[in-house]
C-alpha cells in the first residue's frame, strides 16, 4: 500500500525515472530469452535446456519374424547316460490310480558318480593233465592292464601323470586327491615311482618326437624362467607345426645344441639370446623380437623377456 501511495502521490519526474529503470530490465530480459531460445535451436529441440523431449509414440507395426542365425548360440546338450522318469501315481484330486503318460518336458543334470577305486584280483588257476600229470598254469596276458608286475592299472597311472604334469599339482596333494576322492592311499614314494614308470614308457614316443623336430625345414625355439622343486631354472620350447618338445634345463648353448643335435640344417626362429648366435644355419627372429629390435650396446634386454609370449606363439 505504501509503495502504490507513492505512485499516486509521485511526481512526473520520479515516475519517468522509475519506467525508464523498467524498460531497461525488459530490454535485459528479452534478451536472455532469445539467447536461450537460439541454444536451443542449435541443440534440435524446442525447448528449454534441461527438459526431456517428449516421447514421440510409433505406430503400431506388424512384428517381423526373427532373422535366423548362422550359428544356434543355445546351451548345447550332453546325450544322457541314464533317464529318471519322474510321475505322478494318483490323482491328487480323487485319487484314481494313473498310466501311461507323455514327456512334458525335462531337465538336464550333469554330475560326477562316486567313484571308488577298483582293486581287481588277478587269479590263475593251476590245473593238473590228467594224462601226462603236467601242472598247467596260465600265461599273465594283462597287455593294457598293466604294466611290468606293478599293480597300479594303466588308468591310475595315466591319472597320476595328468595331475602332476598337467595340472602341476604336488604330490602331496595327488595323494589327498586320490585318498580324498577315490578312497586309494599311496605313499608318495609310490605317486613318484609312478611317475617314473610312465617317463620310462614314454621315451621311445619322445626320441621320435625329438628325431621329427631335427628333422623339420623350420624349428622354433625360445627359454623363459622356470622354478620347480624350490630351484630356479628354465624351460626350454623346440617346436613345429606338428610337434612340441620341452627340456628343464639351465642357460646357454649346451641346450640349443642338445635339442637340435649336428646335423640340423633347417631355419632357426629364436629371439635375441646368445644361446642362438653360434648356429651357422639360417636364423630368422621372431615377429615380437624383431619389432623390439636388438638390445642396445651396454643395455641387455633382461633374460626371458617376451620369451612367455613367444612360448605361446610357437605351440599355439
Amino acid at each position: 500500500m505504501e509503495k502504490e501511495f507513492d505512485l499516486r502521490t509521485a511526481d512526473r519526474d520520479t515516475l519517468i525515472a522509475i519506467i525508464i529503470r523498467q524498460q531497461a530490465i525488459i530490454d535485459q530480459l528479452e534478451k536472455r530469452i532469445a539467447q536461450l531460445e537460439g541454444q536451443a535451436k542449435s541443440k534440435g529441440s524446442g525447448r528449454m535446456p534441461g527438459l526431456k523431449p517428449k516421447a514421440v509414440r510409433k505406430p503400431d507395426q506388424p512384428k517381423q519374424p526373427r532373422k535366423p542365425r548362422r550359428h544356434g548360440f543355445a546351451r548345447t546338450r550332453m546325450t544322457p547316460t541314464q533317464r529318471v522318469e519322474h510321475m505322478v501315481e494318483q490323482c491328487p484330486d480323487c485319487g484314481v490310480q494313473l498310466s501311461g503318460g507323455s514327456t512334458h518336458h525335462t531337465r538336464e543334470v550333469i554330475d560326477l558318480p562316486q567313484a571308488p577305486v577298483a582293486v581287481t584280483e588277478h587269479a590263475y588257476i593251476a590245473r593238473t593233465c590228467p594224462s601226462c600229470r603236467r601242472r598247467c598254469v596260465p600265461p599273465a596276458q594283462l597287455e593294457g592292464v598293466v604294466l611290468g608286475k606293478q599293480r597300479l592299472g594303466i588308468n591310475l597311472l595315466s591319472l597320476i601323470a595328468a595331475l602332476r604334469e598337467e595340472a602341476r599339482l604336488p604330490f602331496r596333494v595327488i595323494q589327498w586327491y586320490l585318498d580324498t576322492v577315490h578312497g586309494l592311499r599311496l605313499s608318495v614314494g609310490a605317486i613318484v615311482a609312478a611317475t617314473h614308470r610312465v617317463a620310462q614308457k614314454a621315451q621311445a614316443a619322445l626320441t621320435d618326437i625329438v628325431e621329427r623336430v631335427r628333422g623339420s625345414p623350420v624349428v622354433h625355439a625360445d627359454e623363459t624362467g622356470w622354478r620347480e622343486d624350490g630351484h630356479n631354472g628354465y624351460v626350454w620350447t623346440f617346436s613345429t607345426p606338428t610337434e612340441r618338445y620341452f627340456l628343464r634345463r639351465g642357460r646357454g648353448k649346451a641346450v640349443v645344441d642338445e635339442a637340435l643335435g649336428a646335423d640340423f640344417a633347417g631355419v632357426l626362429v629364436s629371439d635375441f639370446y646368445a644361446a642362438y648366435h653360434h648356429y651357422d644355419g639360417p636364423k630368422q627372429r621372431c615377429w615380437a623380437h624383431l619389432l623390439l629390435g636388438p638390445p642396445a650396446a651396454g643395455h641387455p634386454r633382461p633374460a626371458g623377456a617376451l620369451s612367455r609370449g613367444c612360448i605361446i606363439g610357437a605351440v599355439g
